[in-house]
């Protein structure tokens, strides 16, 4: 008896798609968001981090997509500078949406 195995392909600017629409639908949501503010500012948080979480894959992701069919990739100079400039901009995101949270928090424990 022959076991078989599915075998399927994941489109990864589908998947990239997929993880910011959800972070700008968590953004909007929280946004709008008018009854419960404890839960706006949650999911605001949680959309700004999944924002910025998702802005620092793309760039690693493509890269990572260039190099799996031949194993090895040459990057030059620029290369590096968009890496690491969509990582950057990733971070700071990720920061602001940190820093959104302790400061929302801090204000919900001090009333």
């Amino acid at each position: 008896m022959q076991e078989t195995q599915a075998m399927f392909a994941v489109s990864i600017p589908s998947l990239l798609a997929l993880g910011f629409g959800v972070a700008v639908g968590l953004l909007v949501i929280g946004y709008r968001e008018k009854q419960n503010s404890d839960r706006a500012n949650t999911l605001f948080r949680v959309g700004f981090i999944l924002l910025g979480v998702m802005t620092a894959l793309t760039p690693i992701s493509w890269y990572w997509s260039r190099t799996m069919p031949s194993g090895t990739l040459l990057m030059g100079i620029s290369d590096m500078f968009v890496l690491g400039l969509g990582t950057l901009v990733g971070g700071i995101i990720i920061g602001v949406g940190l820093v959104f949270r302790l400061r929302t928090s801090s204000m919900s424990t001090d009333t």
